[in-house]
């Protein structure tokens, strides 16, 4: 992921903020539900995996069943590019267990056009795919752009209104003036539509820690630094224990890396944080190779 990228780390601050104080009405009256934290990548069709979370001489038709094995959900990004089509989608599902779930991610003919727009056929084409995908979708997330923002207002509300609920929806803002726009949070949360945090250097101001809907979805971007990121991943241990506590339900937890052959291995590097707390359920993920075993392999031979 290109988004927040920068060249140099210094006079950057990697420590998470303080909780939003909105988090206490979200999470008042709680019970605890699930306590399941899902984590994978951003797709399954990376070449570079090889030998790393796929065996040697896997072919591609092959990679989703192995990268299955690995990981219990994906960041279905391939969505935002195009609407599968239904014979794919049967076959992405006969290849991946059960308890497998994917996150799509709301299509670009929907997200990124003039005008959001709930009432017409390519929203309804985007919506026939969920159902398709029956129970296997977690969540959808919807990435607005960076020039959306607060003066869009009802094109936003009237599309969360036209949303199904009985398809959890969470939003990812690139404008921050939207995380401070309380008509529109308390419309998100009286339809059970959540926030997407964006953990990335070069936008440390969508690291709004704020909770909706009892879910959350982390897209954490690696800096580049691997004691950093180590760094980043242990306060997000602490941040979830916290939220856990007080009664989130569940979190998906998502790893990117501009260098796209490293990201198993940071999420190894993410599962073998979280894996320290006994209170979390955390999905089994091999024994990959380790995050600088990784790096220094690819910078070798590239």
């Amino acid at each position: 992921m290109e988004f927040g990228r920068v060249d140099q780390l210094t006079d950057i601050s990697f420590h998470l903020p303080d909780d939003n104080p909105a988090n206490k009405l979200s999470f008042a009256d709680r019970q605890l539900v699930d306590r399941s934290i899902y984590i994978g990548l951003t797709g399954w069709g990376e070449k570079a995996w090889l030998e790393n979370i796929y065996p040697s001489g896997t072919k591609p038709n092959s990679f989703l069943r192995s990268y299955a094995r690995s990981f219990n959900c994906v960041e279905l990004n391939s969505t935002f590019y195009g609407i599968p089509t239904e014979q794919v989608i049967n076959k992405w599902l006969l290849e991946t267990p059960e308890e497998f779930r994917f996150f799509p991610k709301v299509w670009r003919a929907i997200s990124h056009r003039p005008i959001l727009r709930a009432q017409d056929s390519t929203f309804q084409v985007f919506i026939d795919m969920l159902y398709q995908f029956g129970n296997r979708v977690k969540a959808s997330f919807l990435q607005l752009p960076p020039g959306f923002g607060p003066s869009r207002y009802y094109e936003l509300e009237s599309f969360i209104h036209c949303w199904p609920i009985e398809h959890r929806l969470l939003i990812e803002f690139r404008d921050r003036q939207w995380l401070e726009n309380e008509p529109i949070m308390d419309l998100m949360k009286s339809r059970r539509v959540g926030l997407v945090i964006t953990d990335v250097a070069g936008r440390r101001d969508l690291m709004h820690m704020r909770v909706l809907g009892m879910s959350t979805l982390i897209r954490f971007v690696a800096c580049g630094d691997s004691s950093l990121d180590q760094f980043r991943l242990k306060q997000w241990e602490e941040r979830l224990e916290n939220w856990y506590s007080r009664g989130l339900d569940w979190i998906a937890f998502f790893c990117h890396e501009p260098q796209n052959g490293l990201a198993p291995a940071l999420a190894r590097m993410a599962k073998s944080i979280l894996n320290q707390n006994d209170n979390f359920i955390i999905p089994k993920i091999k024994d990959i190779l380790d995050y600088e075993t990784t790096q220094k392999s690819i910078f070798e031979t590239s």
